[in-house]
Parts: C-alpha cells; structure tokens; sequence
C-alpha cells in the first residue's frame, strides 16, 4: 500500500505549493518563450500522467477508489497550467 500512496506523492506540489509564488519567482527570472512553453509542457505531461492513473488501484485485498483524489489533482494540473499558458497566450495576441 505504501508504494501505491508513494505514486501520488510526486504531485504534493499541485496542492502544497504556493502557484501564485512560484509563478513570480519564475517570471522574475526572465525565463522567455522557450521556459515558459517546456513549463506548459512538463505541466501538460503531469495533467496526462493524472488522468491515467486508473479509478480504482488493488492493494492486497483492498480496492482503493482513486477517483475523488484524481479529480482534485486534475483540477490542480489543470490550474497551474493555465496559470503559465495564460502568458504564452498574451504573447500570441501581440506577436
């Protein structure tokens, strides 16, 4: 069981971090189109990797409704995405 909660764990930051903090300190940085679309990707691969994680996981004899944990880290993945897409957006308005 220990190993199965461990799988979730890689997405603490989702809901632990502060998005609105990190994001400043990205942006503070001048990372450029290029940092800004490979974050939009690796936060795109996190929100696929949730979506796969199936809605019931077996541990022992022992059937784990994951869906209610899914739906929440999607909703977060989905969130932080966005929060970083939105400049990549406003860039393609003015370019």
């Amino acid at each position: 069981m220990e190993r199965q909660l461990f799988n979730f764990r890689r997405y603490d930051f989702l809901w632990k971090d502060d998005m609105h903090a990190l994001y400043q300190v990205f942006v503070d940085n001048d990372p450029g189109t290029t940092m800004f679309k490979l974050e939009v990707e690796r936060l795109h691969a996190i929100e696929h990797d949730v979506v796969e994680i199936p809605d019931r996981l077996m541990v022992g004899s022992v059937c784990l409704n994951t869906s209610p944990i899914k739906d929440s880290l999607h909703g977060f993945a989905v969130a932080w995405k966005m929060r970083y897409s939105t400049q990549l957006h406003e860039e393609a308005k003015v370019g």
